[in-house]
C-alpha cells in the first residue's frame, strides 16, 4: 500500500469539498492565484474587480479552508 498516494485519496476529496463551500469569485480567485500562481492583477481582470477585492476573497477562502481543517482535526476527522 502507497502511504502518499493513500494521503491524496483523502485529502483530495476534502480539498474539493472545501472548494465547493466557497462562494464562486472566492473559489475563482482562490485557485487561480493559489494553485495557478496568476498575479491578483490578472485575476481581478477577469472577475472585472479590482486587485485588492480579489486579495480579500482569497484571503477569505484561505480563512476559511483554514476554519474547517482545524475543525475536522479537533473532531478527529482526516484532511
Amino acid at each position: 500500500m502507497d502511504e502518499r498516494n493513500d494521503s491524496f485519496d483523502v485529502v483530495w476529496p476534502g480539498l474539493l469539498a472545501l472548494l465547493d463551500d466557497l462562494p464562486t469569485d472566492a473559489r475563482v480567485a482562490f485557485l487561480l492565484s493559489q494553485v495557478f500562481d496568476m498575479r491578483l492583477d490578472d485575476v481581478a481582470a477577469l472577475l472585472r474587480s479590482d486587485a485588492a477585492h480579489c486579495r480579500e476573497l482569497v484571503e477569505r477562502a484561505r480563512e476559511q479552508i483554514h476554519a474547517v481543517r482545524h475543525e475536522k482535526k479537533e473532531r478527529g476527522g482526516a484532511l
